[in-house]
């Protein structure tokens, strides 16, 4: 009867551990989603990492793999999205597979996915192939064929078509495949070579920008921080265009005439190409806003660059031109 009562306490103290441990997170995850890399301050990082490392250290002590994933998943993303330590973020999502990569988990398949993102924003395409072979060898591979389409809009949502054999590939692979192409458009790579044209019907290449310290902006008023940034943007635009500044946009919806006559109205006034999917796919884009910065040379030198972010970046290349 001892052994009994001792081992439901056990049980019942575990069970608290665990919801104090999983509040504790849910709460670490509303203090980032309200702060971006520019608003959070470094007192303030520490103890959000702090806390965070406790998470995982108790989940770990406890035995609680899922939560110690999921606190290590968003140690991870803060690390890369907000700080860009992509090498930390590496070093947190290598830890995971090195410790539970060997035993089939529900959703692990997540941190494979955000490892290949991570590497992505590096432009390392060596190791995201490396690291799909090591997926496809590993005990959580889904390893079915799922065709999917859409996600060239907000408005356009990915459909996927579920699997009619079971040789293939798996979602995940599909993810990776798509952080594969997002590395293409990585700070540090040459910007990919493209031919397109603009609204005027006028064509428009890659090699135009040559010369030219240049934005390509995908973008869409459906992202509210897109939305916010405009004002900054037209500023920036308009303060460095004599130094040899320029902005292209490229909607990233189809139905855009809307949209744009908004973007005129909040004096936009820079060339815009049609949205077309061979264009972004070759930046790595699938719907969603982004950005990349192109020096004289066809060299990105950022990318996803908002507000003060942006215009620092801008500062520092026309210092060094």
């Amino acid at each position: 009867m001892k052994c009994m009562v001792f081992l439901l306490t056990m049980i019942l103290a575990a069970g608290s551990v665990r919801a104090d441990s999983a509040a504790d997170l849910v709460a670490i995850r509303t203090q980032l989603l309200a702060h971006s890399a520019n608003t959070i301050n470094p007192d303030a990082w520490g103890q959000v990492m702090a806390d965070l490392d406790g998470v995982i250290l108790r989940a770990g002590e406890s035995g609680d793999a899922s939560l110690t994933v999921e606190a290590s998943l968003l140690k991870a993303m803060a690390l890369s999205d907000m700080r860009g330590e992509h090498e930390q973020a590496i070093r947190v999502l290598r830890g995971l597979i090195g410790r539970y990569g060997s035993q089939r988990m529900p959703g692990f398949q997540a941190v494979y996915v955000r490892l290949a993102e991570t590497h992505a924003k590096t432009g390392d395409s060596q190791a995201i192939l490396t690291l799909i072979e090591e997926f496809r060898n590993s005990p959580n591979y889904d390893g079915q064929k799922y065709d999917y389409s859409g996600g060239r809009s907000p408005s356009d949502p990915i459909r996927i078509v579920r699997p009619r054999g079971p040789n293939g590939d798996s979602i995940t692979v599909t993810s990776m495949e798509r952080a594969l192409l997002q590395a293409k458009s990585a700070p540090g790579r040459r910007c990919p070579d493209f031919r397109a044209v603009d609204l005027s019907g006028v064509p428009v290449s890659s090699r135009d920008m040559d010369g030219f310290l240049v934005l390509i902006d995908f973008w869409s008023f459906r992202f509210p921080r897109w939305e916010q940034s405009l004002p900054e943007l037209v500023r920036i635009q308009k303060r460095y265009e004599n130094a040899g500044f320029k902005v292209i946009g490229v909607p990233v919806e189809s139905n855009f005439t809307e949209s744009l006559n908004a973007l005129r109205q909040a004096g936009a006034l820079w060339p815009q190409l049609r949205p077309d999917p061979e264009l972004m796919k070759a930046f790595g884009v699938f719907g969603e806003i982004a950005n990349v910065l192109v020096d004289p040379s066809g060299r990105i030198i950022g990318s996803n660059l908002y507000g003060i972010e942006l215009e620092a970046a801008i500062r520092d290349a026309i210092e060094i031109q």
